[in-house]
């Protein structure tokens, strides 16, 4: 009992330390225009928030709270708890600042920037489908040259660019130039390319944008096929959804071994058993009452132009399941564990909590693999728990190539937080299911039941 009286005041003691939910980074401001340096953290025990200017080994206090200590008031202000705004921000107002909590120092710079006298975005020689061309983003005469980043229909490419500068002068201003090279498709017909210039802290603050105008004779692949999954007995169907041009045809095959098969021309059947396919849309293959003879490659073929992707049959697991494989502490790290029983094969996983997918987290692994293709499939993640996941819910997804969330368990976290003193009675509840977790927020003491270990934690 002695440790557990200790553990809740630890626990106590840790609530009422000072939060820092967005620490200082480093951030850029136009000349002339107000800069913002983040420092948002919720204090405890009586603590201050002190902001201070560092320039070499000179230290000046700014604020206090939001207090104004500097010599020249007009220039600082504090907004928020405790962001702090430099005022017609000036190159003598670069240097290090500091956000100091109680014995928490966390820093970061400020930068005055000039923008580019001009953004243009361009191709390095005329665009072909087909082709690879080079696009190229310039920023010209900026204070100091910005970074660059490339947008193609709103999704970010920078990560295939080059980037460079060029003419900088002795001043500090120069070029900044971003350059990656795109294979056109069909599929890039009408689409914006945008080039945004930005600084540390400061994005987008300058911007151009650029149609592709590219125009299109040729078959339009808008979904090609890909790898999918049938549970055994219903049907399965293979996406190719495409716009043909100039007569051609659009062919489905199957490829066994070294033999081809045609089963469809455009919407007609060419299998022998025609209750065996069916072509929706432009031109999706419907597999009727899949089985495992149905297993196998698939191609769309049009004109010269064929892609494929493999058909699985599946039998689902007779279990999904979701638990801890300890009772949870906030603060420690806890793992859930996501399983699925007897499946064939054994599928993928995907975890989610609070609807945010963390599988990303989890490592996953397959386990009484059978010679008949069964198995286990289970995921587990390292989690640590805030308060944050009180009546959270933490779902498990199986899914196979193609096929999506075809059983889930849901578990909540049942995590209780107590506001007000007094007694918690917290029922016996199973080991390795939905565990209670309990943070106490007043001070004071808490009286829980003695239970057998693995029932509930001890505080």
């Amino acid at each position: 009992m002695m440790l557990s009286v200790f553990l809740v005041f630890t626990l106590l003691a840790a609530c009422h330390a000072a939060t820092w939910q967005i620490s200082p980074f480093n951030t850029s401001a136009v000349t002339g225009e107000n800069a913002t340096l983040a420092c948002i953290a919720i204090t405890a025990n009586g603590e201050n928030v002190q902001w201070k200017k560092v320039v070499g080994s000179s230290v000046t206090a700014l604020t206090l709270d939001t207090t104004i200590l500097a010599s020249d008031k007009s220039k600082y202000a504090v907004t928020g708890t405790y962001n702090l705004t430099v005022v017609n921000v000036q190159t003598s107002d670069e240097g290090l600042y500091q956000c100091v909590i109680g014995a928490t120092t966390k820093e970061a710079s400020l930068q005055t920037v000039v923008l580019p006298t001009n953004v243009s975005t361009y191709w390095e020689t005329s665009p072909t489908i087909g082709n690879i061309v080079n696009i190229t983003c310039r920023a010209t005469y900026g204070k100091p040259p910005p970074y660059l980043r490339i947008y193609k229909d709103n999704i970010d490419i920078t990560h295939l660019a080059y980037y460079y500068t060029e003419n900088t002068r002795s001043s500090g201003y120069g070029d900044a130039v971003a350059s990656a090279a795109l294979t056109l498709t069909s599929l890039d017909v009408n689409k914006d390319i945008r080039c945004e210039v930005e600084y540390d802290g400061l994005y987008n603050a300058m911007n151009y944008t650029m149609n592709t105008n590219l125009t299109c004779h040729a078959a339009s692949w808008q979904i090609t096929p890909f790898n999918t999954s049938a549970v055994l007995g219903e049907n399965g169907t293979l996406a190719c959804i495409v716009t043909v041009a100039n007569g051609e045809n659009v062919q489905w095959k199957k490829v066994v071994g070294s033999s081809v098969t045609a089963l469809t021309l455009d919407t007609t059947i060419l299998a022998s058993d025609k209750s065996k396919y069916a072509v929706t849309g432009t031109y999706n293959l419907t597999v009727v009452n899949v089985q495992t003879s149905d297993e196998g490659l698939y191609q769309c073929v049009v004109g010269a132009t064929t892609n494929q992707a493999s058909l699985q049959a599946v039998v689902l697991p007779t279990n999904v399941s979701t638990y801890w494989e300890t009772s949870p502490t906030i603060g420690n790290i806890v793992n859930i564990t996501c399983r699925a029983t007897y499946g064939k094969p054994p599928p993928y996983l995907r975890i989610y909590k609070d609807n945010i997918d963390i599988t990303h987290l989890a490592y996953y692994y397959t386990e009484n693999t059978r010679s008949s293709g069964y198995g286990d499939a289970v995921a587990s993640a390292a989690l640590t728990l805030t308060s944050f996941d009180v009546n959270k819910d933490i779902r498990c997804e199986v899914e196979y190539d193609g096929l999506y969330n075809v059983m889930n368990y849901t578990m909540n976290t049942n995590l209780i937080v107590v506001s007000h003193l007094g007694m918690l009675n917290v029922p016996l509840i199973e080991p390795m299911h939905e565990s209670i977790l309990v943070v106490v927020s007043h001070l004071g003491m808490l009286n829980v039941p003695l239970i057998e270990p693995m029932h509930l934690f001890h505080f």
